[in-house]
């Protein structure tokens, strides 16, 4: 509405108010304090408008990154809110205050003003009705200035349990952000890098060695003051975006985070979508809601042709063909323990490529045509060899199938089952080239040292060519006194690099020692006069039965010299 004064004497009252406080600018000033750490402004009575006007502003909320602007339709106000209130029509006014505890707007010189609880557009209303009359032929308008904070809580799977400050813009994903995350692979793998980094350790191995608790990324609740809860769902906000898995946080909300149970239901999805796997279940979670969690779908598929197979103890109950395309397959509900394929199409293009690593001019990912090109032809294509190439170590590495993978304990145990436990499986954990990857066996670095065209192997799609750089060094590892890097010494042979280490540490297994040489990948039992070549591995086990007794002479030692102090004691009474 347009604002006028048609009344001189209203205007004059209005103006006869704002005469009458100014002298107490001053003294309002000096009471403005900060209370709770944070410079909240504490008025007294008797303070003006323009000293409320002028307290500084609190920290924490002077500068607050918004996902949205504040809706005034739905943002509930309440104690520490900041509002701005603007008298237009006759001497214009602005003044700020901020919502009580109680949830009361107070100005001087006007009725307290209950708004607490109310949405800000409710608020805005209320203040017309309630103040307006004491103004006539004026408007009064009021604005959010800053939002306040309130403690919400944080319990259950997270990095730091406890209490947080937040605001009623901020989501459950920004309280779990302050908390430090949830507890997930990433955090472990960070949290335990110093052991992962020894050969004997991995991040299951060391999740069942500390019972290591992971957090569910679908399962937690948020529980308000007024006794409501809300699911939340952190991975389908995280994959989706969506608002409703992440709800805003209001004044004295509880987050509890589950915990991951082995024994939780899933349901997993292969084929093509962009993150395969398996996934918590939830109780009515659609088909269409999986694809989602996963990435969604791939270019290259066929949304037709989805095949869900149905188990019942251990054995395929059901098996369905579904079209996502429409919504009966879309919206198809999944039930646990469900394995979903989403094929690709017949005669997609596929890029068939050998990757060039090391020491090649331009390494990098090169065509292949199956059955046809050459490992020569790969190095040529690939700029040839540089100058610091180390030839006799060039490897080829073929990934083998899924369905081929032997794991490295049972090759070893078929290799050499009479040491597989004495050793405590000391030698396999040291190969990890065991693991994925089989190496084509002879020479490959002969065709451009010697030009033995015979070992010049024909290359698959998937395959990895290796061409290492120089190599002048020996790596001692197990019980030697000084295990470590030592630097290759022409003609030296075994027991030089023994003695260079320091010689045999008290509880070294002689007979199961093993080398490994730089170009081949199995272990070979040496002599003490077997030459060491340049990227030699040479490892020393350790024997169990010494290691006890040793520890059993620490024991021993510890109780006689415990003895010998009881014995002291007992004299000197």
């Amino acid at each position: 509405m347009t604002v006028r004064v048609v009344n001189m004497r209203n205007a004059l009252a209005i103006a006869g108010i704002f005469l009458m406080l100014i002298p107490v600018v001053t003294k309002a000033q000096r009471a403005v304090s900060g209370i709770g750490g944070v410079g909240t402004p504490q008025v007294t009575s008797g303070t003006s408008f323009e000293a409320f006007r002028q307290t500084p502003r609190t920290p924490l909320t002077e500068e607050q990154a918004l996902e949205t602007p504040v809706d005034p339709e739905t943002y509930i106000l309440g104690s520490g809110d900041l509002i701005g209130i603007s008298i237009m029509g006759g001497i214009d006014q602005v003044f700020e205050a901020r919502v009580s505890p109680e949830g009361n707007l107070m100005i001087p010189m006007l009725p307290i003003l209950h708004i607490g609880g109310m949405t800000l557009a409710t608020a805005a209303d209320s203040v017309n009705n309630q103040w307006g009359n004491r103004f006539p032929e004026t408007t009064i308008k009021i604005s959010l200035i800053e939002i306040r904070l309130f403690r919400v809580t944080v319990a259950g799977a997270i990095v730091q349990p406890g209490t947080y400050f937040l605001t009623p813009v901020d989501r459950v994903s920004m309280l779990v952000e302050m908390a430090g995350g949830i507890l997930n692979d990433v955090y472990w793998r960070d949290y335990y890098a110093p052991e992962l980094q020894k050969p004997f350790e991995d991040i299951e191995s060391l999740k069942k060695k500390y019972k290591i608790p992971f957090s569910s990324e679908r399962f937690a609740t948020l529980y308000r003051q007024d006794g409501s809860e809300l699911p939340v769902d952190l991975l389908r906000f995280e994959r989706e975006a969506d608002e409703e898995a992440n709800p805003l946080l209001k004044d004295g909300d509880r987050l509890v985070v589950a915990f991951k149970s082995e024994n939780a239901p899933f349901v997993a999805i292969s084929g093509g979508v962009a993150i395969p796997g398996r996934y918590e279940w939830k109780n009515n979670d659609r088909l269409n809601d999986l694809i989602r969690l996963a990435g969604g779908l791939l270019p290259d598929v066929d949304s037709s042709n989805v095949q869900l197979t149905r188990f019942s103890e251990n054995t395929i109950a059901e098996s369905f063909e579904l079209d996502i395309t429409e919504e009966s397959g879309s919206n198809f509900e999944l039930q646990p323990a469900d394995l979903v394929l989403i094929r690709r199409k017949a005669g997609r293009q596929r890029m068939i490529s050998v990757e060039v690593r090391g020491e090649a001019n331009f390494p990098g990912v090169y065509p292949v045509i199956e059955g046809k090109t050459t490992l020569n032809e790969i190095i040529d294509q690939a700029g040839g060899l540089s100058n610091h190439a180390f030839i006799k170590g060039i490897q080829v590495w073929r990934q083998r199938e899924s369905e081929n993978l032997i794991s490295v304990g049972d090759r070893l145990k078929k290799s050499d089952p009479m040491s597989w436990e004495t050793i405590d499986r000391q030698f396999y954990r040291l190969n990890y080239r065991w693991q994925e990857y089989d190496r084509l066996g002879g020479e490959p670095g002969a065709i451009f040292k010697e030009g033995r065209k015979s070992l010049n192997p024909l290359l698959h799609d998937g395959d990895v060519v290796f061409v290492p750089n120089h190599v002048e060094s020996v790596i001692l590892i197990g019980q030697v006194i000084n295990p470590g890097v030592y630097p290759y010494k022409e003609g030296w042979v075994l027991k030089d690099y023994i003695n260079a280490a320091g010689g045999y540490s008290k509880n070294a297994r002689k007979g199961l020692m093993r080398v490994l040489p730089y170009e081949v990948s199995s272990w070979q039992k040496p002599g003490r006069y077997t030459v060491i070549n340049p990227g030699d591995m040479i490892f020393i086990p350790e024997a169990p039965h010494l290691m006890r007794w040793i520890m059993f002479q620490d024991y021993l030692m510890v109780v006689s010299q415990a003895a010998t102090v009881i014995a002291v004691i007992v004299s000197l009474r």
